[in-house]
């Protein structure tokens, strides 16, 4: 089953917005700036393989571009939704 939503995340992500990302962090409680919601979009663009591959090495890239308070509550939104993968 899981590889269903692997498949659905790689033929949507483009779809994928700043919009999307901010909305849906706004749902989970997290605020982010315009500048925060952009570098979130860059990063899920670029690194969404290994995401939905369970890598979170590349969060390390993530953790001086965010709040300190941004990033813990991204990565553990990820840990939330990555049994999903």
């Amino acid at each position: 089953m899981n590889f269903i939503y692997k498949d659905f995340i790689k033929q949507n992500i483009h779809n994928l917005t700043t919009n999307h990302i901010r909305l849906f962090a706004l749902k989970n409680s997290i605020v982010l700036t315009d500048q925060e919601t952009k570098i979130i979009y860059n990063f899920i663009q670029k690194n969404y393989q290994a995401l939905i591959n369970k890598d979170t090495t590349c969060f390390k890239e993530l953790q001086n571009k965010l709040s300190s308070n941004n990033y813990k509550q991204v990565l553990k939104l990820y840990e939330t939704y990555e049994t999903y993968l």
